[in-house]
């Protein structure tokens, strides 16, 4: 039985209007079990392209994790999250402002997390980035990648137009085949691969072990 998600808007009191748009309906668009379900109870995790830090405070409130740090590149999100982090002092939850995957501390995690964010990365960093991801990775550990679909042409299609209208930015997605090549460069273990749907949105799912 899935557990129900606590409701974490009460952690974001200054978030704007559409912030508090996206915060309260991201399950509708990104159900996170799928995602959380590979997170071991009191794991430390990393999450790139936090955003608002949507998952991190999220399975903070379900006491799920010992330890959160979230990075991304917008200072307005990561401030959002800085102020939710507050309401969660037992799972130690820290936030960074970055501009690549070079600023984030060499450090390794339980669980490193990167959803839905290689679209918005520029191709000639997306390898750095992934790879990077690895490294932070704990030997055992859990390398969670997700993004969103690339098919079928009608879930793309809206998936783009979303990105558009929300980030005013025309995506490019990343071939999953790509992703798999680069992680089996570094031996790691496809765990879990996994295409579903929520509304009209597609989402691509791939879950690594480390050897």
């Amino acid at each position: 039985m899935v557990q129900p998600l606590p409701d974490i808007l009460p952690a974001y009191p200054s978030a704007g209007f559409l912030q508090r748009i996206k915060i309260r309906h991201r399950p509708d668009v990104c159900p996170p079990w799928p995602l959380f379900e590979h997170i071991p109870q009191g794991a430390s995790v990393l999450d790139i392209g936090c955003g608002v830090g949507w998952h991190l405070v999220t399975l903070a409130a379900l006491g799920r994790i010992s330890s959160g740090y979230g990075a991304d590149v917008s200072s307005k999100a990561v401030g959002q999250a800085a102020l939710a982090a507050k309401n969660y002092p037992l799972s130690d939850l820290t936030f960074q402002v970055i501009d690549s995957i070079d600023d984030v501390p060499q450090e390794q995690f339980d669980v490193v997390m990167m959803i839905d964010v290689m679209h918005h990365v520029p191709l000639e960093y997306r390898n750095a980035t992934f790879v990077g991801c690895i490294k932070r990775t704990k030997p055992r550990g859990f390398f969670i990648y997700k993004d969103m679909a690339d098919e079928p042409f009608l879930s793309a299609f809206l998936n783009r137009l979303h990105d558009l209208v929300s980030a005013r930015e025309m995506i490019r997605y990343l071939p999953l085949e790509a992703a798999l090549e680069w992680a089996a460069n570094f031996d790691l273990q496809l765990i879990l691969r996994s295409h579903y749907t929520k509304l009209f949105y597609g989402h691509e799912l791939l879950v690594f072990r480390k050897p």
